[in-house]
């Protein structure tokens, strides 16, 4: 349950539940009022009936001293929780025992006459006015009020123990919302932040192996993939440090290398004396082969250095797959004829792609100049494209077109095969990393490049949103595939 909501059903619990609570008390209040109201109505009436056989002397209704009507009454003269008044026939007052000098009054007995019988229960007292008859003639009236003494102690304690039940009630509910407070939110988010100090502390991951559903849970997950992510970056980071000391090493030995040959070369050319004119030739061509390949290298340096920044973007733009790989094709039959290597190519790539054609190119003499490198004479090298409804080719390596089809998803592929020597698994995972030479028995000798071919290859195709591998079949040769992605309609993305 989200946050908010749970905030809601707790702030509608709170006010309601005391809201529900008291009146369910009330009303507990009422039906035990009610009972004891009933129980406390017969005992009173009860009681009243036992007066009442005193007041029923009718010597107590003639005009007398009221020391002897309270000799008469005996105890129920002095008790405080009961008032007598005595009236004669006539409506004149005999006696009042809540007024010890009252006066003879005459009161209209017209008004004295109503409600005689009649229980009158208020809430602290109960009143009743019954006549007194002697041979059948009424001698006077008796009016008793009497005080509901043990009633008004009963509610009394009935409403303080419904006070103190109701006290009991809220904070057990105030305790039990801030349990939940504690538990909902206090107890998750210092788990968070004992997390978040101890990974700065000891960079550390810390998992939350509990998670609610909710915002916090939500927090928890992005930080463990915050973590995550850092020591991803943390990993490249050292990689990338690793990957530089490793290219510095190569450049300076690579570079290191023809540069001391080109040395040699022209202090030999300095002297003309020792050389003849075919071994100047020979230095001369020697050393414009050594600068080619000291200019290719810093050309790769400098586009894979360009690849490798993130601010870095090259221009693409729609082309029709099947001109653009026809285009792409073109130029290599005659260059490996001349290496006596056999070439095969064939396009079916329809649709529209966002491609730069100039990295492109790049990509096209990088792997086709490495499937140079590894094919022996007379052997084969085939490139093909083919788009998301074209099946791969039948002359794929038997045993790689399983791997091959799995990998591929149904997207538009783009295949370089070479005949040659087997790449082991252990060297597969390694030859798209900068400098990484190979296995030199398996190149031609006299063969120069700066191992940074594949690794730039492969970053185009990732920034024209493709993916690049590699797989080698026993005793027959490599296969590189890359898939791209074709524009499909209403998408116009190109950088």
């Amino acid at each position: 349950m989200k946050i908010r909501t749970w905030l809601m059903a707790t702030y509608l619990a709170v006010m309601i539940l005391p809201l529900a609570a008291a009146y369910g008390f009330y009303l507990l209040l009422t039906q035990w009022d009610g009972q004891q109201s009933l129980l406390d109505s017969f005992e009173l009436t009860s009681e009243i009936q036992t007066i009442e056989e005193q007041l029923d002397d009718p010597s107590l209704y003639n005009v007398q001293p009221r020391e002897d009507v309270e000799d008469q009454l005996g105890s129920l003269s002095s008790r405080e929780d009961l008032k007598i008044h005595l009236y004669r026939s006539d409506g004149l007052y005999v006696y009042r025992s809540d007024d010890p000098n009252h006066m003879l009054l005459l009161q209209d007995k017209s008004q004295l006459l109503k409600n005689l019988y009649q229980y009158d229960f208020s809430y602290q007292t109960v009143s009743v006015k019954k006549p007194v008859f002697q041979n059948e003639t009424m001698r006077g009236i008796y009016e008793i009020q009497l005080k509901r003494t043990d009633w008004i102690e009963g509610v009394e304690k009935r409403r303080l123990w419904v006070l103190i039940t109701l006290g009991i009630f809220f904070l057990t509910l105030y305790s039990f919302v801030i349990w939940l407070l504690h538990k909902r939110f206090n107890r998750p988010l210092k788990q968070l932040m004992t997390g978040m100090e101890e990974f700065a502390a000891t960079h550390q991951t810390t998992f939350f192996p509990q998670k609610k559903q909710d915002e916090i849970g939500d927090l928890m997950k992005h930080f463990e993939r915050m973590q995550i992510d850092i020591e991803d970056a943390q990993e490249k980071t050292k990689k990338a440090q690793l990957e530089k000391q490793t290219m510095i090493a190569s450049l300076s030995h690579d570079i290191k290398t023809p540069l001391t040959s080109v040395r040699a070369y022209a202090e030999a050319l300095t002297d003309e004396t020792s050389l003849d004119q075919e071994e100047r030739q020979h230095y001369g061509s020697t050393l414009i082969a050594k600068t080619h390949y000291l200019q290719d290298m810093i050309e790769d340096l400098t586009t894979f250095a360009q690849l490798q920044s993130a601010g870095y973007h090259f221009e693409r733009s729609p082309v029709d797959g099947m001109e653009f790989m026809e285009m792409l094709f073109e130029g290599y039959e005659e260059q490996l004829d001349q290496q006596s290597i056999q070439f095969h190519k064939e396009n079916q790539f329809g649709g529209t792609y966002c491609m730069n054609d100039r990295q492109m190119v790049r990509v096209m003499d990088n792997l086709i100049h490495n499937a140079a490198r590894y094919t022996p004479l007379e052997g084969s090298i085939w490139i093909g494209a083919y788009d998301t409804f074209t099946p791969l080719p039948d002359w794929i390596f038997e045993e790689l077109q399983d791997d091959l089809h799995s990998w591929r998803e149904e997207k538009p592929i783009l295949l370089v095969q070479n005949e040659g020597a087997t790449i082991q698994d252990d060297q597969l995972e390694k030859i798209f990393t900068p400098f990484y030479q190979g296995d030199p028995a398996r190149s031609k000798q006299d063969d120069m490049n700066s191992g940074l071919g594949l690794s730039i290859a492969k970053m185009i195709i990732e920034r024209h949103e493709g993916r690049m591998s590699a797989w080698s079949a026993n005793g027959k040769g490599t296969v590189f595939a890359m898939t791209l992605s074709e524009i499909t309609e209403g998408d116009g993305n190109h950088e």
